[in-house]
């Protein structure tokens, strides 16, 4: 039997008793897709054996997931978990379609063995070791491949424990899985990446800090969360694992890049309102010009509306320009709106453009008719 070695993943957690001693059962079955397996998908696994350890006393649940968004080249696999005492204990993958609504014992890929690693206080710190219980000869001899099943189990995991409650789970550039032979240079691993992570934020920082044109403050928070909230995790996996002397490196990276980000969001704001501040003075411009020019065409059109109705009094023609007096004021009315809201809302422009061109084509109909 091919040995696919020894793997391990943290989930990031604040503290480990909401996450691990709240209840996975109870977790699976607030309608998070999680279902329990019927009986005919149970012997399905008990007929592949060595999937799951004591299978006759767990729960098993499953769920289905899909790789990709693209129609074309989706991917459907189960996810099989098996709970005892509370705690996940195997995780076993099968393929599957889009409308398949059981498991298939065909299809299976995978199955392994989940161990929840306590640190030196005895508790569970977030740490898990995925080691593969059987690969199906068809997957197992490509190592690309293995990883991926590991990476899918360790982030099925991930995902029932971990929750997003800085920023949306899009916004995170994940951890990922570490190949190694104990525990101690897992731990290492897991550091090492948190390091090339933190190093990434602060050199995308630096860039941004120099160039605030690129992002409006809006993405800036949504860049500037998340990974405020990722050095806070690697700052309580440093406690967890007693990692002493990475905390006051860790420590000052945080408040160096909480510094660097809240001066990034104040150059964006001043940005924003330097250009709101253009854009208002033209609007207040163009505002006075329009009232200005609303009113003068307006007195005109009046006075010679006026005139040319008196002079047409009692013939066939006072009914049209009665009719295109009543519309001006009209849209008079809507033009003087339109100078007053052509800050808030561009539909008052065209308006505004709109029923000035009214009143000057009435200006002239009321001389020539």
């Amino acid at each position: 039997m091919k040995e696919y070695g020894k793997w391990y993943g943290w989930i990031p957690i604040f503290t480990y008793e909401v996450f691990f001693e709240g209840g996975i059962k109870k977790s699976l079955e607030k309608g998070t897709g999680w279902e329990k397996v019927n009986d005919k998908e149970r012997e399905i696994l008990k007929s592949l054996k060595s999937l799951l350890t004591d299978i006759e006393k767990v729960s098993i649940y499953k769920r289905k997931e899909k790789e990709n968004d693209v129609p074309s080249k989706s991917e459907y696999f189960w996810h099989i978990l098996s709970v005892k005492e509370d705690k996940i204990q195997d995780v076993v993958i099968f393929s599957s379609s889009h409308n398949e609504e059981e498991i298939k014992k065909d299809n299976y890929i995978c199955a392994a063995n989940i161990e929840f690693l306590k640190n030196s206080a005895n508790n569970c710190a977030g740490l898990i070791k995925i080691e593969f219980n059987n690969i199906n000869e068809k997957y197992g001899n490509e190592d690309r491949r293995v990883k991926n099943f590991v990476r899918r189990i360790y982030v099925c995991i991930r995902d029932i424990y971990h929750s997003h409650s800085h920023h949306h789970s899009s916004h995170e550039r994940h951890l990922d899985v570490v190949k190694c032979e104990n525990e101690e240079k897992a731990i290492k691993g897991v550091m090492e990446q948190y390091e090339k992570k933190i190093d990434e934020y602060h050199s995308r920082m630096n860039e941004w800090f120099w160039h605030p044109e690129v992002l409006n403050e809006k993405d800036a928070i949504a860049i500037i969360q998340p990974a405020k909230g990722e050095m806070l995790y690697a700052q309580n996996f440093i406690e967890l694992y007693e990692q002493k002397d990475l905390k006051n490196t860790f420590v000052r990276a945080y408040e160096s890049f909480s510094s660097v980000g809240n001066d990034l969001i104040r150059t964006i704001e001043f940005e924003r309102n330097k250009i709101e501040s253009e854009r208002n003075k033209d609007v207040r411009l163009l505002t006075v010009f329009g009232s200005v020019f609303t009113v003068i065409i307006g007195v005109l059109t009046f006075f010679v509306g006026l005139d040319a109705i008196s002079k047409l009094a009692h013939t066939e023609k006072l009914l049209l320009h009665t009719s295109f007096f009543g519309l001006f004021v009209f849209s008079m009315f809507f033009a003087i709106l339109a100078a007053l809201k052509l800050k808030e809302r561009n539909i008052f422009v065209i308006l505004f453009v709109m029923f000035s061109i009214f009143a000057v084509l009435f200006l002239i109909t009321s001389i020539y008719l």
